[in-house]
């Protein structure tokens, strides 16, 4: 076995070494139109990892940047969470939450709505329904269990939802969100 190895790592040395003469002797005979060649190669391959590496992440902070709606209940104001996903910095929380589901008439040009779940909420489904209707991605946060009707009625209802029921899984959740859920098109 340790001849083996050595006999591969001999081989793997020689044919490197093969190369590399290869190259040096290429430099010799084309010494200056190969250094440019290799230069221009080397630029433009350069040139094209900058274009793709910039591009996405300019697309990254425009889309995490892009507006959040938060909705809460009386029995969930998600006080702490809120002040968490302020203090990270990255998001756009300039609205301030709501308790009055009527704000969600006003979410098409919202990216994201957080909904602060309560299991007494009397209007989950026109809830479920507004979200649906302008095809926004939807977190609900609740620190209980979601009731079997409701989830049942989400389910049949709408896809781009999240169930989280941590501080870091909504932090986790907003920013997977906002940075691969493609904007809206005007």
């Amino acid at each position: 076995m340790a001849n083996e190895i050595t006999q591969v790592a001999s081989t793997s040395i020689v044919v490197v070494a093969d190369i590399i003469g290869g190259v040096a002797l290429f430099y010799e005979q084309y010494s200056k139109v190969g250094i440019i060649l290799l230069i221009i190669a080397n630029v433009i391959l350069l040139i094209s990892f900058l274009k793709f590496f910039l591009s996405k992440e300019f697309r990254l902070f425009r889309n995490i940047k892009r507006p959040i709606k938060i909705i809460n209940t009386n029995d969930n104001l998600m006080e702490n969470e809120i002040a968490t996903l302020k203090k990270v910095g990255f998001f756009n929380l300039s609205e301030s939450p709501s308790s009055d589901h009527k704000n969600l008439d006003m979410i098409d040009k919202h990216s994201l709505v957080i909904l602060g779940y309560s299991r007494n909420m009397n209007n989950f489904n026109d809830v479920i329904d507004k979200v649906e209707n302008n095809k926004v991605p939807l977190i609900i946060y609740s620190k209980d269990e979601l009731k079997t009707e409701h989830l049942e009625y989400l389910r049949s209802k709408y896809s781009w939802y999240s169930i989280c029921n941590f501080p870091l899984k909504l932090l986790n959740d907003v920013f997977t969100t906002l940075s691969t859920f493609p904007s809206k098109k005007k």
